[in-house]
């Protein structure tokens, strides 16, 4: 019995998602010029000439990809950021979001580490501007919840730059070592990364290290 064309459509559809779902892995474990379309077709499990017929060529598969992937963590910022909350839950919600997000789903975790170096060499020129705050809306946003949280009087007094590098690189590092030692079970981690967040936002120090008068 022949298809109708509402499951043709989803059948393109679900076959476009495989994809760029193997696009994803592959790009995250060798990068843009080590990725080959016969590799993405074989994690696929489909004829390289059938991802063409998706994709007319390597350069407009990875903007699909870095661009769709990127709509996806807007939106789930979107989501830890937009929420009526105090600035100090916002944060434990950020750290765990991206604490799960790396349990779950580390192949975007190497997607992003790998994108921050290869974008210009694979984003349209024009797009570039439109990729980096993309790119950058986690700083903006995190800069934008510290200067609330200062305001609210929950964290110190201090640079709201300063204190969002500082915080980043607290969530960035852990997040890597969720990935690297592929940590399933993330929320302890969570809880203590978050609350040593709190702890450098509050007293401008780690737990356990002594503060100067």
């Amino acid at each position: 019995m022949p298809r109708t064309p509402e499951q043709y459509e989803r059948l393109r559809a679900r076959r476009r998602q495989e994809i760029l779902d193997a696009a994803l892995r592959v790009y995250g474990a060798r990068g843009f010029h080590g990725t080959e379309i016969a590799e993405i077709a074989r994690e696929v499990g489909i004829a390289t000439g059938l991802v063409h017929h998706y994709f007319k060529a390597k350069e407009h598969l990875f903007r699909t990809l870095f661009a769709e992937t990127l709509a996806q963590a807007k939106t789930s910022l979107d989501q830890v950021f937009g929420r009526e909350a105090p600035a100090s839950e916002i944060l434990v919600d950020l750290v765990g979001a991206y604490l799960k997000g790396a349990a779950i789903a580390p192949q975007y975790i190497r997607f992003f580490a790998r994108a921050e170096q290869d974008y210009r060499e694979i984003v349209e020129p024009e797009k570039v501007g439109d990729f980096e705050r993309l790119l950058n809306g986690l700083d903006q946003a995190l800069r934008a919840l510290i200067r609330r949280g200062i305001s609210e009087g929950a964290f110190i007094q201090g640079d709201p730059d300063l204190l969002a590098a500082m915080v980043r690189g607290v969530i960035e590092r852990v997040t890597l070592f969720v990935v690297e030692r592929a940590i399933t079970d993330e929320r302890p981690l969570a809880r203590e990364t978050a609350a040593r967040c709190l702890a450098l936002l509050s007293l401008g120090a780690l737990p356990g290290k002594e503060t100067r008068s």
